[in-house]
């Protein structure tokens, strides 16, 4: 009984910041909060499994890197214009409920490392993204879902069509045949690119070759480069005032205050709009800004240690990996949970997928 309640705390963990939902919240909170309560679920089970196999280092290192970021912030690197209004104090309190659910999550991810399955992660990550699927089909036409939507066109349970084209483009690369191509073609139907393009290039990449192929490519990359040129051209500004900024406060960073010069989270149609929410349309100018070079050299750190899992790894590793590294370059993971969600199970899968060549048999 305590086994099968082990994998669905598992189930549920990967569902909460996908399918997480809280009537009159700000879709980010509720998400957040139910992935919250979900990992504590995961922790108490684990604790009652054995050990399956070896920890990464990289789940402690993380954890140390938390606390040293906590501690910067929380001792007073407040930006001068917020210290004026008594930012130490909001500084204090921001850091505090960072570092408490980056910590509650990411131990939670490590012990499903260490004592779960990744093959339940698969499978769960499956079921969401066919349940998102379906939910794209209400909401093309018009039947009232509970979750908030942002703007037109399907989003799924995910609020914003960004997130969706990323979660789905993760599903089509972790599976392989047919449901690659369903779940890749799903991602470009949400409207987005954010996660389209990845796994569109994963399945053709190897059919370049082909006079036939190249010819039916060609005109769709075209298309594609002109409609993301004017979303990219969009962010131009704001990445030039996230490196002003930086230079700023180049040592230990802005910390957890509203970003200068950034996007400001309007709700985006859904009425839960925030003023606190600001980003960069940009996961690693997000977090450089924030963390100052102090975050650059860990964040370096976590890369190299990526790229040495991956670079002599299965295809299903690099194919994620480069997943991970368009998805943060154009779209923030402070805006998205499920972005964070996939980081942590492509870590997950690294750990338990050492010699492994296929991920997909689910």
């Amino acid at each position: 009984m305590i086994n099968h309640l082990w994998k669905i705390s598992i189930w549920l963990w990967v569902a909460a910041p996908i399918l997480g939902f809280w009537s009159g919240v700000n879709p980010r909170i509720s998400q957040i909060r139910w992935w919250m309560l979900a990992s504590i679920l995961v922790i108490g089970f684990a604790l009652t499994q054995p050990v399956r196999r070896q920890l990464s280092r990289i789940f402690g290192f993380l954890l140390l890197a938390f606390l040293g970021i906590f501690f910067i912030h929380f001792l007073g690197a407040t930006p001068a214009e917020e210290f004026e209004k008594g930012g130490v104090w909001v500084a204090s309190k921001m850091a505090s409920a960072w570092i408490s659910q980056s910590v509650i999550i990411l131990t939670a991810a490590a012990l499903i490392s260490e004592r779960g399955k990744f093959v339940w992660i698969l499978r769960a990550v499956l079921g969401c993204g066919i349940l998102q699927v379906l939910i794209m089909v209400l909401q093309a036409f018009n039947i009232s879902v509970p979750w908030p939507s942002a703007g037109p066109g399907p989003c799924g349970t995910l609020v914003k069509r960004a997130a969706l084209s990323i979660f789905l483009g993760s599903v089509s690369i972790w599976t392989t045949g047919k449901k690659a191509w369903f779940f890749a073609i799903a991602s470009a139907i949400s409207g987005s690119f954010a996660g389209s393009i990845p796994a569109f290039f994963r399945l053709l990449y190897r059919h370049l070759a082909n006079p036939m192929v190249l010819a039916m490519s060609l005109p769709i990359a075209l298309l594609l480069g002109s409609f993301s040129y004017t979303r990219v051209s969009d962010r131009v500004d704001v990445w030039g005032n996230a490196v002003s900024f930086f230079s700023q406060s180049w040592l230990t960073g802005r910390g957890f205050f509203p970003l200068p010069g950034s996007f400001r989270e309007d709700g985006g149609g859904t009425g839960f709009g925030l003023a606190l929410f600001s980003d960069y349309h940009s996961t690693w100018l997000d977090w450089i800004v924030r963390t100052g070079l102090i975050g650059i050299l860990i964040l370096g750190a976590g890369l190299f240690w990526m790229f040495s899992q991956v670079k002599d790894g299965a295809s299903w590793r690099k194919w994620s990996f480069l997943m991970f590294l368009w998805a943060g370059t154009f779209q923030s993971a402070e805006a998205f949970p499920v972005m964070i969600l996939l980081a942590l199970c492509f870590m997950i899968g690294l750990n338990y997928q050492k010699g492994s060549g296929n991920v997909s048999k689910v």
